[in-house]
């Protein structure tokens, strides 16, 4: 590998180990990853338990959590964050009197040695727990919010004095047990030496601390927006640091910054988490981009910058699903039947600008490479009309906000007759909308007058075809570009029936009015519970 360094910062709550556990054995360990930084200043320490948060993380669950990536032969670095993104310490009101800035407790007083006999207290628990290589200090944005350096205690001296006392205040605790020095970089750069995160000039101008920080302390270099060069990492190097390149979820950010760090020589990469310090519960569902980002930085700290964004065979939004809800393989033939569209079928996914053709946009935005007639796609067979068969006729779009008054239908209904243990979908939608939005629905109504509703929730289990971020429970059954080279997929989700002995009467297919106006290309009926296919949320 280019990186002898291949990290991915996580968050620390009362969800980590079950969340980051699935993640370390299906995603991070398969994806080559061997180091962890794990943020637990919320944890639920001994020494301090009036900081202790109801949602914090437990010493029993970190001692887990690092067994779990040892077992992956992953190191795991504790950080506690310091100096800066102290909120922590002074939760509820707790430690007032160390504050730096009363109207904001945000920051500790450096001058204080209770400060530092607080954070090391804590510091001496997260070392007892992890028995690390290295510790991670934080001291990023510590000018974020109210005033650095102007208390009673730290009033007269330079503030850039005081940043690099306090890096070498809890360097000298780490270094005397045998424990190397993480922190982030922000506040060591000028204005004009990075993009962006290049926190200290004025009026601090702590970038000045660079040269009395010591050499041995490995510097966290963030920086989140795509630029192609991040010379930083060239700045921290020549000052003789060890460096770590740090990203986020942009893709091109962590392309062009693999490609930068490892020309500036940089020890490896780092993919940050930012979902909330109580977030892993809803991270894959409010985040997941972030937690897609973790496949395209495996790629590039593997191999930096090679091969292309635009030549990767892959949506890095299907590895990582398919990483973290690996499905089971199908031998042999399933029985099933195909539900006929032809008689319902609206639209024509060909635009030709033409009444009854797609959206309008033209031959450069469409669906006109969708494959078509009986396709077996991820081991299921379903049949795609063509609309040069079917009078210029392939898919069911129904009505929504965007499409004309009564040009479309609020809802269709297909005719099935007989049991399923599953139905597959594919489907998508005219125009995306924001994440969580419902659009529609599926109702299917059995013989006996009873019914059960599948709710089409956008970023959840169906997506519009020309938007790339995918979701949570739907499979990309094809994807493609179109004439004009917009990247296009169709997916499909799969309903389990929890009645399958019953036969079903009919579907219906049931537009919320959003903009979204979903459609519908295929339906398959499974009579078989074997399926490779995501379950859809009922």
């Amino acid at each position: 590998p280019d990186f002898g360094f291949r990290g991915v910062h996580l968050l620390a709550d009362d969800y980590a180990l079950e969340w980051q556990t699935q993640l370390i054995d299906n995603v991070l360990a398969p994806l080559k990853t061997n180091n962890l930084i794990l943020e637990c200043e919320y944890g639920k320490w001994d020494s301090h338990p009036e900081l202790a948060q109801p949602w914090g993380m437990s010493k029993d669950d970190m001692r887990q959590l690092k067994a779990v990536a040892e077992k992956h032969f992953m190191r795991v670095t504790p950080l506690i964050q310091s100096l800066g993104h102290c909120e922590w310490m002074f939760a509820g009101g707790q430690h007032a009197d160390l504050v730096e800035d009363p109207r904001r407790p945000y920051a500790y007083c450096p001058s204080n040695p209770k400060s530092h006999q607080l954070l090391f207290d804590i510091y001496a628990e997260a070392l007892e727990v992890f028995q690390p290589e290295y510790f991670h200090i934080g001291h990023d944005e510590v000018a974020n919010r109210g005033e650095f350096g102007t208390c009673p205690r730290c009033k007269g001296t330079p503030p850039a004095t005081l940043f690099a006392g306090n890096v070498r205040d809890l360097h000298r605790f780490l270094q005397a047990r045998g424990v190397k020095t993480m922190m982030w970089g922000d506040m060591l750069l000028r204005p004009g030496e990075a993009e962006d995160a290049a926190h200290g000039g004025d009026p601090y101008l702590t970038g000045d601390a660079r040269a009395a920080i010591p050499k041995d302390v490995v510097i966290c270099d963030w920086h989140y927006s795509p630029y192609r060069d991040y010379p930083s990492a060239r700045t921290f190097a020549n000052a003789g640091f060890d460096v770590v390149g740090c990203t986020w979820h942009n893709r091109k950010n962590i392309f062009y910054f693999s490609q930068a760090a490892k020309r500036y020589d940089a020890v490896g990469l780092l993919q940050t988490t930012w979902t909330g310090h109580n977030g892993n519960r809803q991270a894959l569902r409010r985040h997941p981009e972030q937690l897609y980002a973790y496949v395209t930085a495996a790629e590039f700290a593997w191999t930096a910058a090679t091969p292309a964004l635009e030549d990767l065979p892959y949506r890095r939004s299907e590895v990582f699903r398919d990483c973290l809800f690996p499905q089971p393989a199908v031998l042999g033939r399933t029985p099933g039947f195909l539900v006929p569209l032809a008689d319902v079928c609206n639209v024509n996914f060909a635009d030709n600008r033409v009444p009854g053709d797609w959206l309008g946009y033209g031959l450069t935005h469409d669906l006109r490479r969708l494959p078509t007639g009986r396709q077996r796609l991820q081991s299921v067979l379903f049949d795609l009309l063509s609309p040069l068969d079917n009078g210029r006729r392939g898919a069911v779009l129904l009505s929504g906000a965007y499409t004309r008054p009564d040009a479309f239908p609020d809802e269709v209904t297909l005719p099935v007759g007989r049991p399923a243990a599953r139905l597959a979908f594919v489907h998508t939608t005219a125009w995306p909308v924001p994440k969580l939005t419902v659009v529609g629905s599926y109702e299917v109504q059995y013989v006996d007058g009873s019914s059960a509703t599948v709710p089409l929730t956008y970023g959840e289990n169906i997506h519009a075809w020309d938007d790339e971020t995918a979701t949570d429970t739907e499979s990309l059954l094809w994807t493609g570009t179109t004439v004009g080279g917009v990247p296009v997929s169709v997916g499909s989700a799969t309903w389990q029936n929890p009645a399958p002995d019953k036969a079903i009467d009919k579907l219906v297919f049931r537009s919320a009015g959003t903009e979204a106006s979903p459609v519908l290309l295929a339906v398959t009926g499974v009579a078989s519970a074997a399926s490779p296919l995501r379950t859809a949320r009922r």
